[in-house]
Formats: C-alpha cells, structure tokens, sequence
C-alpha cells in the first residue's frame, strides 16, 4: 500500500518535485536550458540539482558525471550540428554502491511519468555508454 502525497510516486515510494516538471518545460520548449541534473534527496524525492546555460558544451556536461554516485540528466543533446532531440539519460556507473543504484533504477519510471512523452530515454553506466558518439548513435 502506498498513499500518494504530492506529484507522482515511484514502486520505490520516491516522489518527483514539482519544481522538476517547470525546469524540464523551459529546456524543451524554450530551450532556455542545456541541461539539468537531477537527483534523489534524502532517499525520498527527485528534485533538480543543477541546470545548465545554452553556451555548456556536452563534452563540459559529460566531465561532470560523478564516478560513483547515479544521476538522472534531462539533456537538450545536439547529435548532429544543428539537430538536436531531449533525452533523459540515466547515469547508473558500475562502480555505485549496491543501494543507490536500485534506487534510481526502481525510481526511474516516476520521472519519465513526470516528464512526460517526446524523451528519449537512454541508460549509461560507465563513461563509455556516456560518450557523445555513442549517444549520438542512439538520436539518430
């Protein structure tokens, strides 16, 4: 059993703030954003982290990814010069410990829901899965 409180909750019991759904509206539709950083706070809710300028590069975002900690980062992702799609790129890294990495994988489902449609959803979990190449592949 599980009561919902406020916004939409994962099988984890992990809710989605409110503030993740304006954030990810104003990268896509006005894109006003390169990217955001989202994370799970005090093993109860998804809320954004960080956000990131137009001018931020994918290569300066990709330098950012923390080597033991998971992630979930909502990317307006340019695969090719001028073409770009919004992708949600889960950034799970094999050397996380045990616990965090099925908290975000179990609370993953919550934020797509939020986020709703038009996202492709992407799972990395070493630098290599991450690589703009690779992503890239993935856009096209």
């Amino acid at each position: 059993y599980q009561r919902r409180v406020h916004g939409i909750m994962s099988g984890s019991g992990i809710q989605v703030d409110d503030s993740c759904l304006k954030v990810y509206e104003e990268l896509k539709l006005k894109r006003k954003h390169r990217y955001i950083s989202f994370v799970i706070q005090d093993n109860s809710k998804i809320v954004v982290e960080e956000i990131g300028e137009p001018s931020v590069t994918y290569e300066e975002l990709y330098a950012k990814f923390p080597e033991n900690e998971p992630r979930y980062y909502v990317i307006d992702f340019e695969y090719e010069p001028g073409r770009s799609k919004v992708v949600l790129l889960a950034w799970t890294p094999d050397s996380s410990p045990v616990k965090p990495k099925m908290l975000y994988s179990s609370s993953r489902a919550a934020l797509r829901q939020k986020l709703g449609s038009g996202i492709l959803e992407i799972q990395a979990n070493d630098k290599d899965d991450a690589e703009k190449a690779n992503l890239a592949a993935k856009c096209k």
